[in-house]
């Protein structure tokens, strides 16, 4: 198990009014507005009106038996407590926690010790692949069929409190050979970021990893077509670098790869949170058009997650 401390973590059982939400902020507004006395009873008053309006419709129906919903409060659970939980209803599991706990083997290796299914990663590879450093160390011997890895530099973050910023530009650059640079948690599987400022996670990571930015080409839909109710693909090929998402799928020794998909954007410069994960904002084309990618075994650079067996994001690069 890794080496975390899960006293401090908490899980909170929600009824599905309260899930059913595009983000974790508006999901924590919700509860705020469940648990907070005089919005809970608003909130109430006003379903209550809308479900009695809804059965006054729906009596004459035979198939209609009522509605189900009730005012259920946030329920707060220990780790602990959560586990035994889900032992006494012998549940399977479905992790969707992005980094931490949920991404690194920990919750993985608390379920198997009670002998609770779940769905995902083991143990193992999770813990792997949360550090991308291992992760690298894991692929190397792919070399020879053509995956690589992109090259790294890990650095302790007190070490780089102690050392100009200068000195640290020209010997990161030196030492990947690259212009620009691009710095993230040495653990941190999932992906975050957008433009503007990026911050670190609190508390700061001990360790940071320096990868050479690879700056991709966007792809962009138009509406500024020939024939005013089409649209093209708008795509410089400037960098030849394209970022897909490919699945792979199948047992171990036997799994193979589903089509790529890539993201284009109808505007601004790069893709939002928003584009990049949530339901019904982005645009994904699957397969990618041969324009942009014409042989998509020119496999590159990997960017695995703790989630590679489902969702194996990876740089490909574009030949047109």
């Amino acid at each position: 198990m890794a080496e975390t401390d899960i006293d401090h973590f908490h899980i909170i059982k929600l009824c599905y009014s309260l899930v059913l939400r595009h983000t974790t902020e508006e999901v924590i507004a919700a509860c705020i507005e469940a648990v907070e006395p005089a919005r809970a009873a608003l909130t109430s008053q006003f379903r209550n009106r809308v479900i009695n309006d809804l059965m006054e419709g729906l009596a004459k129906h035979g198939w209609f038996t009522g509605f189900d919903i009730a005012d259920e409060k946030p329920m707060r659970f220990s780790v602990e407590q959560w586990i035994k939980h889900a032992k006494e209803l012998q549940a399977t599991l479905f992790i969707a926690v992005h980094g931490g706990i949920g991404e690194d083997g920990t919750l993985q290796a608390l379920l198997e010790a009670e002998g609770i299914s779940y769905a995902g990663p083991g143990v193992i590879p999770s813990k792997t692949c949360m550090d991308k450093v291992a992760t690298s160390l894991a692929l190397n011997h792919l070399a020879t069929r053509g995956v690589l890895t992109i090259n790294n530099d890990v650095r302790k973050k007190e070490d780089l409190l102690n050392i100009p910023t200068v000195d640290i530009w020209h010997d990161l650059t030196s030492k990947l050979q690259c212009e620009t640079l691009c710095v993230k948690p040495a653990r941190d599987g999932c992906s975050t970021g957008a433009h503007g400022t990026i911050e670190m996670p609190n508390p700061s990571p001990n360790l940071v990893i320096f990868e050479p930015f690879i700056e991709t080409d966007e792809i962009i839909v138009s509406s500024k077509a020939a024939n005013e109710n089409g649209h093209r693909l708008m795509w410089k090929g400037c960098s030849r670098w394209v970022e897909v998402t490919v699945g792979v799928i199948g047992k171990y020794g036997s799994i193979h790869s589903l089509s790529p998909s890539v993201t284009v954007k109808e505007s601004g410069d790069i893709l939002s949170l928003e584009e990049k994960f949530q339901g019904g904002t982005g645009i994904n084309l699957t397969p990618p058009p041969m324009s942009i990618i014409r042989f998509v075994n020119s496999l590159a650079f990997l960017k695995w997650s703790a989630s590679w067996l489902l969702d194996c994001p990876i740089y490909l690069q574009g030949l047109a």
